[in-house]
């Protein structure tokens, strides 16, 4: 945000990058993000925004054998993902889930 202040006066001009990201990444990544920032009056400058951002956080396993990726899928539906996998005999599987974020901020 681009904040103006001067003494007790305070006003957002500008949302300056909307960006939803993993920060403790490890092996997940985030896909299909869709990020909104608005003045919650309708326009610049302003002294509150809402922002809202969806995305699916996505995570690729492999295993050494199928009992483990059994166990892991297993795992990973408790977790309320959805999980992806090709054949019998497979050994890597996608976990996703849809996550959803959202924040109102005000200056005063």
């Amino acid at each position: 945000m681009d904040v103006y202040s001067s003494g007790s006066f305070r006003q957002i001009n500008s949302i300056l990058s909307k960006t939803m990201a993993v920060v403790s990444s490890g092996d997940f990544t985030l896909e299909s993000v869709d990020t909104v920032a608005i003045s919650s009056t309708g326009s610049f400058p302003t002294t509150a925004i809402s922002a809202n951002g969806t995305g699916v956080v996505t995570i690729k396993k492999t295993f050494s054998n199928s009992t483990q990726m059994q166990a892991g899928i297993e795992a990973w539906k408790i977790a309320n993902f959805s999980v992806s996998y090709t054949g019998t005999n497979a050994k890597e599987f996608y976990a996703r889930k849809p996550v959803s974020l959202s924040l109102n901020y005000s200056l005063y």
